[in-house]
């Protein structure tokens, strides 16, 4: 079983003249944390988007070695788990019944204590348990993106897709949810597909990097191959050093801008 494959996926905005995306293909193996890289619009979200067929383009993209345009919505749910960037859900629900909406294509008429019970499991794993009674609309930017994260994994997905699973969290928080999500797609030999802005988490939690440039794959590979200073220097428009440490992880520092501006401000 391959994950997720993707082959020639385009997409133009409407009324765009150029294309957002270009040809892109790549593959996300199970038991592997896949990232999606790259500067502020290059696409990363709209790839996505695309792929789940949320943004209409052109290509083909499997699941699970099946095509997408030849699975029902309910058989896609069933294996797919999506996390969105933006997170419009407002509801004076509990936190332990909007968990359980994660696994709504899979609930009977009635709630079966499996439901009820992976919900709880999952609000343990993330730390979450005393939250689970309180409205959802009571809860801190950074809470609902944790709650977000556990309606994606409650369902058990076998590709999991999140857009930045860690935007509005501290960076403790970052790290542990980074971890867990590498641990999860381990252990249940899962392919896990995200995309990520800090290239330092990239390179540390992911096992294979994408690097989004002008609509296509700039190159990909392991995090050393692909967060080297030329590239870095060409795709995100800034002077970098990277060092990379004992376990091969490269560690990026941020120089300047490859345009750099010179300020003057008059004093009154």
């Amino acid at each position: 079983m391959s994950g997720l494959r993707v082959e020639g996926l385009t997409y133009a905005y409407p009324r765009a003249s150029e294309n957002i995306l270009d040809q892109v293909s790549f593959l996300a193996e199970c038991g592997v944390v896949t990232a999606l890289i790259g500067a502020n619009g290059t696409g990363k979200s709209t790839l996505l988007k695309t792929m789940l067929d949320i943004y209409h383009g052109t290509g083909n993209v499997f699941f699970s070695d099946v095509n997408r345009d030849h699975m029902s919505r309910k058989e896609r749910s069933r294996i797919v788990s999506y996390m969105a960037q933006e997170n419009p859900l407002m509801t004076s629900l509990p936190v332990l019944d909007v968990v359980l909406l994660g696994r709504m294509e899979t609930l009977r008429l009635k709630v079966s204590e499996e439901d009820i019970g992976q919900a709880w499991k999952v609000l343990e794993l993330l730390h979450l348990e005393e939250l689970a009674e309180r409205p959802f609309y009571a809860l801190s930017g950074g809470q609902r993106r944790m709650i977000g994260i556990a309606q994606t994994i409650v369902k058990e997905p076998q590709i999991l897709i999140m857009d930045e699973p860690t935007a509005n969290l501290d960076v403790q928080k970052e790290l542990e949810v980074l971890e867990l999500i590498r641990a999860y797609t381990k252990q249940r030999n899962i392919a896990t597909f995200l995309t990520l802005h800090d290239l330092n988490m990239a390179a540390r939690y992911a096992d294979r990097l994408i690097l989004l440039h002008d609509g296509g794959i700039y190159c990909s590979g392991e995090p050393k191959e692909v967060l080297t200073e030329r590239h870095i220097r060409e795709t995100y428009g800034i002077y970098a050093q990277v060092q990379v440490d004992a376990d091969g992880i490269p560690l990026i520092y941020p120089v300047s801008s490859v345009q750099k501006q010179a300020y003057c401000f008059e004093r009154r």
